[in-house]
């Protein structure tokens, strides 16, 4: 579904279809920017035991801090989405620290997470640490962070290191700057 403005009533109705049709495994969502109102609705239904949702891409939907509290509740609570991405959202640091709380849980079963273009930094690489020493369901994640201009170099060099001795992979981007950071069991 792309940019197709969905009404009230519309995101109720997506709400019964994920949680009444088994045959639905995977939902493209792209530039919606929803409310926080359809964004519940939208869990709401993830969250139910009857979804049997695989792969969720919601890309551009502009999520608020509430709205990622929603996302962490659906990686705690949904035992068939395996695929997640949630590139173009604005995410930032903080959005991060929210979902890893989420991919902490011992009932996330998230087996793939893409993240890119979201405003998010290094300085969240502690959190990512965390989940991947705890997280054993998460077999892939990359992200693309954005530089943060106020870090000095010695902190870059410390918190690549930090992801490097948790086994991620990150690499610099030479072409539009930023980092790429990923894992891949």
């Amino acid at each position: 579904l792309y940019d197709c403005g969905v009404t009230s009533s519309g995101w109720d109705d997506l709400r019964s279809i994920l949680i009444n049709n088994r045959s639905l495994t995977r939902l493209d969502l792209l530039d919606d920017n929803l409310e926080d109102s359809e964004i519940k609705l939208l869990c709401e239904g993830l969250r139910h035991p009857g979804c049997t949702l695989q792969r969720l891409k919601l890309y551009g939907c502009d999520a608020t801090s509430s709205g990622w509290d929603d996302f962490r509740s659906i990686l705690i609570n949904n035992r068939s989405l395996i695929r997640l991405d949630l590139s173009g959202n604005n995410l930032k640091d903080s959005g991060i620290k929210r979902l890893c709380k989420g991919l902490r849980h011992p009932g996330c079963t998230l087996q793939s997470l893409w993240i890119r273009d979201c405003k998010v930094t290094l300085r969240c690489c502690d959190d990512l640490c965390s989940v991947i020493s705890t997280n054993q369901t998460l077999i892939y994640l990359y992200i693309k962070l954005v530089d943060d201009k106020k870090m000095s170099e010695s902190e870059v060099r410390r918190r690549c290191e930090v992801l490097r001795n948790a086994g991620i992979s990150v690499y610099r981007r030479w072409n539009g700057g930023g980092w790429i950071i990923y894992i891949d069991r």
